[in-house]
């Protein structure tokens, strides 16, 4: 079957559009050209403008936390919202357990790690004899 999609006006197969079971020809109502051409215009200002409130939703569903609980400032450094790009979530990779709220670097720093407390404790003391 033809469709002619209503945004570039070009003639194409149901097989050029993404399925829609709810409609009554199968497919959406643009080509998926146009739709990937939309969405890359469309998809960053809808990210700027629901920016907290995309990751109060994924951080809910991914880690079970509530942004109220989220602190302002790093665990480890104490640097205030993490240097201006906010606390991230700190999780065990092995049980996904949170364990707290960090700066990027510090939270890159246990990750170098292969978070080995051991290790941690060694770069310490290496750090305070020298």
């Amino acid at each position: 079957m033809i469709k002619v999609c209503p945004r570039c006006k070009e003639e194409k197969p149901h097989s050029a559009y993404y399925s829609n079971k709810s409609r009554a020809d199968g497919v959406q109502a643009y080509c998926i050209l146009c739709c990937r051409a939309k969405a890359k215009v469309s998809g960053p200002k809808y990210y700027q403008k629901h920016r907290e409130q995309i990751r109060a939703s994924q951080l809910m569903s991914r880690r079970g936390v509530d942004m109220k609980d989220v602190p302002d400032e790093c665990q480890v450094c104490g640097r205030a919202n993490g240097r201006g790009k906010g606390v991230v979530v700190d999780h065990c990779h092995d049980t996904g357990q949170v364990r707290g709220f960090l700066c990027g670097n510090c939270n890159v720093a246990i990750g170098m790690t292969d978070n080995d407390s051991n290790l941690l404790r060694k770069l310490a003391d290496y750090l305070e004899k020298v």
